[in-house]
């Protein structure tokens, strides 16, 4: 997976793949808005738990990547050039999307 990294004297692309069985997901954005119509503040919006599988390690038999998958809310996340990434071992992840 290739991500453009902002350094100090000019941008570059570095190239990171998950390792062992980890998966690297794109979470889907957080909603701004309630069921009801009113507007959350930043805060007060809940993480979001779906997203869509990125980049999958070596190790990794039952996700592929694009799918979309169920995870926790507390799951590690990493932001490179302002873009959330949430990184999981395979068994943390709750289901599969279909």
């Amino acid at each position: 997976m290739e991500v453009a990294c902002a350094c100090k004297s000019k941008s570059k692309k570095v190239t990171f793949e998950p390792i062992d069985d980890r998966v690297v997901i794109v979470p889907d954005a957080r909603e701004t808005e309630s069921p009801g119509g009113i507007v959350l503040p930043e805060g007060a919006a809940d993480k979001p738990q779906l997203g869509k599988i990125l980049a999958v390690g070596p190790n990794v038999a039952q996700v592929r990547t694009a799918d979309r998958v169920l995870f926790s809310p507390y799951a590690e996340t990493v932001t490179l050039n302002e873009v959330e990434y949430v990184l999981v071992k395979e068994g943390d992840l709750f289901a599969v999307l279909h």
